[in-house]
């Protein structure tokens, strides 16, 4: 059975990592059309610049003009440089917080999915009748049969809601809650395993 799980969360792991490449490669197009972006906006400031000279008949000795291009080079590059690091440092920490959520979701739900299986193994092993389909009356069955407390049934009960969201996408679980359920179905995966 553990065998099984494991195979199952390094497809969980390979699927994930795919998608992560794929989100890779479209956050790098859109810093190169950022880059282009700011690259247009310095050509068009250099523009109106230039523009201004030429109207207002301002004569400029040459090496006045080669200040002038040496620290208009200057600052075209430190505005692209400081813009690139503010777009990549947001990129870092976005990409930093989606994995960790990620992981701490497909932690919980692994997890889950692991206390569902073990729990349906121990009620098949003693025999019990229950439909494979209902959680909540798998969780009934365990509750009677005193594998677990009326806490853990209410722990469990909102672990289901959270489950529920995670899969079906219906909000985002705070991770101090994620990894409270986490913990809280390790320890009722000991209590059923010690049962069997």
């Amino acid at each position: 059975m553990d065998n099984d799980f494991n195979f199952e969360r390094r497809e969980l792991e390979k699927d994930l990592w795919e998608l992560e490449k794929r989100q890779s490669m479209r956050r790098k197009f859109e810093t190169i059309l950022k880059i282009y972006s700011i690259f247009g906006l310095l050509i068009a400031v250099f523009g109106i610049v230039y523009f201004g000279y030429t109207t207002l008949d301002i004569v400029l000795t040459q090496p006045q003009q080669m200040a002038l291009l040496i620290s208009g080079t200057g600052i075209a590059l430190s505005v692209t440089s400081w813009a690139l690091l503010v777009i990549r440092r947001e990129r870092m920490d976005e990409d930093v917080k989606k994995l960790e959520s990620m992981q701490n979701l497909s932690e919980f739900i692994w997890k889950w999915s692991k206390f569902e299986a073990i729990s349906k193994e121990f009620l098949v092993s003693q025999g019990k009748e229950f439909n494979r389909y209902s959680i909540r009356e798998i969780i009934e069955h365990l509750y009677h049969d005193k594998i677990i407390d009326k806490e853990d049934a209410l722990s469990l009960e909102e672990a289901i809601q959270a489950r529920n969201l995670a899969v079906h996408g219906g909000g985002i679980i705070p991770k101090e809650l994620l990894a409270r359920y986490s913990s809280q179905i390790d320890n009722l995966i000991l209590k059923v395993k010690s049962k069997q």
